[in-house]
């Protein structure tokens, strides 16, 4: 519920980490053994552009991207978020699931999940994009087209 109006915020938490486990709960179900159950990337590699990063996602799925967070970030509701104004907050990590064209304003844009809840943004967990946001696609706005990383399995 990071960054959401009346939800708890990272802030107000304060947890130990815990111990890493090995293994599963004696009493769970899932019926694979965690020695198992790992799937380790092949090759790793880096994308940066707007062609490379459509291209990639057609052919192999989403990308983890980053991008420099700014003030008026933080007041996204809607739309095709484009920096306008505000000073840097600091980095953030996404994933980048597809791109599109705003019908109205003929805008290109980025669809991208955002890690910080299904409240973020809208406010409404049943909103059909809660928990994503459209950032403009084509001038790296923010830094996104210039972070991209993915992997092979």
């Amino acid at each position: 519920m990071h960054h959401t109006e009346g939800q708890p915020q990272c802030s107000d938490y304060d947890f130990s980490t815990p111990k890493c486990v090995s293994s599963c709960d004696i009493d769970s179900t899932y019926p694979i053994p965690l020695n198992k159950d790992r799937t380790k990337a092949k090759h790793a590699y880096s994308i940066r552009g707007e062609e490379n990063l459509m291209k990639e996602l057609y052919e192999n799925g989403p990308i983890t991207v980053s991008y420099t967070v700014y003030e008026d970030f933080m007041a996204y509701k809607s739309g095709v978020y484009k920096h306008t104004s505000g000073k840097q907050l600091g980095g953030h990590a996404v994933t980048l699931e597809g791109w599109g064209v705003d019908e109205a304003t003929g805008t290109k844009y980025w669809v991208v999940k955002n890690q910080w809840g299904k409240y973020w943004g809208t406010g409404i967990e049943s909103a059909p994009d809660a928990g994503y946001f459209k950032i403009v696609r084509g001038t790296n706005d923010c830094g996104i087209e210039g972070s991209g990383n993915t992997g092979t399995y």
